[in-house]
């Protein structure tokens, strides 16, 4: 019995010595609940820092070996490009044959692949610019993105383009060279 007319005393000395706490009756837990939360903010902050320092190196990998990749493609194009117009410059037209309008689409090649440079090097100062201690490392990131949309799109269009001339060449009839018997 004693201890119970204690503990009350003691409860009801606690609530009038600390009115802030005391304001809701369950003020200690409000009051360490508030403070708790700007520490959390605070931490969270922290917390995103040191998540994407942790990620800061893989996310520059990631977008090196994307340009890398798109570069390469890139690449393969035009070496792709050159031999067909090699072919058509070594075969067709010795042949006698010409296409009416290989100027017009040897020069949409050119066009895009102009395109598809920009638009990679675009993408590629765009991904060294991510830090993590930087202005908005989001921002750089969804940019580095959207720039290598673009740059699937446009060697998607060079692909294409290129593809168009090869079938144009191809098209044209060259005559079979006779087999020899042996």
């Amino acid at each position: 019995m004693i201890k119970e007319i204690l503990l009350a005393s003691l409860a009801f000395l606690f609530l009038q010595v600390s009115p802030v706490m005391a304001a809701n009756g369950n003020g200690a837990m409000q009051y360490t609940s508030a403070t708790n939360t700007i520490r959390n903010t605070a931490r969270l902050s922290e917390t995103k820092l040191k998540v994407c320092l942790a990620k800061e190196n893989s996310i520059q990998k990631q977008t090196q070996q994307l340009t890398r990749l798109s570069t390469n493609m890139l690449n393969v194009f035009d070496k792709i490009a050159t031999r067909v117009e090699t072919y058509y410059a070594s075969v067709v037209l010795p042949a006698g044959k010409s296409l009416s309008n290989y100027d017009q689409l040897v020069a949409d090649v050119a066009a895009k692949k102009t395109a598809t440079q920009t638009a990679l090097a675009k993408a590629q100062t765009s991904s060294g610019a991510f830090v993590c201690d930087g202005d908005d490392p989001v921002a750089t990131v969804t940019e580095f993105r959207s720039g290598m949309v673009s740059v699937k799109a446009a060697l998607k269009e060079y692909r294409t383009s290129i593809n168009k001339l090869i079938v144009a060449v191809r098209t044209i009839s060259l005559p079979k060279p006779t087999e020899t018997t042996k």
